[in-house]
């Protein structure tokens, strides 16, 4: 059974929580072009945007019984207090393509219905067409592109949402 586990700045030296980036290191290669450090749990955790504090972010591992196999990162009443952003969905390889992340979609749903959130956005990178695909399978609707600086680089960024 799959479950979502609340993580914070105590956790930022589990191994497992690294194994789960480095099985999921296709996705950091795509967006910065560079494979993750220890940092970047860390900057995970606790980075947020300039005007956003610490508790406007939910940070979840994804749980297969007792196996770590994904991450969630959350920015509340982004970019207003109707929504939700998931800024990241990470599933290990092996657990993509059997309903896990739609699962994980279906349980961060739930939680923002029960807080009065009206609305869910995600941001996708242009070339990442399996990502393009799960969201909109999902049923999020493009609002916007975006162009968007990462590590130096501009890239595309289809930012979409999803009424809920």
């Amino acid at each position: 059974m799959t479950r979502l586990e609340r993580i914070g700045t105590e956790d930022i030296g589990d191994k497992n929580l690294h194994k789960v980036l480095e099985r999921c290191s296709s996705y950091f290669l795509l967006h910065e072009e560079k494979f993750p450090t220890p940092e970047t749990l860390r900057e995970i955790v606790e980075e947020v945007p300039e005007g956003w504090k610490a508790e406007d972010k939910l940070v979840f591992k994804v749980m297969d019984n007792e196996e770590e196999i994904g991450l969630v990162d959350i920015l509340k009443n982004y970019p207003d207090t109707d929504t939700w952003m998931i800024g990241l969905l990470l599933i290990m390889p092996e657990y993509r393509g059997c309903g896990v992340g739609g699962g994980v979609h279906g349980e961060i749903k739930r939680m923002a219905l029960s807080r009065g959130i009206k609305k869910l956005r995600v941001g996708v990178l242009e070339e990442n067409f399996r990502g393009r695909q799960f969201w909109r399978g999902l049923g999020y609707e493009l609002l916007k592109e975006a162009r968007v600086n990462f590590g130096g680089r501009e890239k595309t960024v289809e930012v979409m949402t999803l009424e809920i």
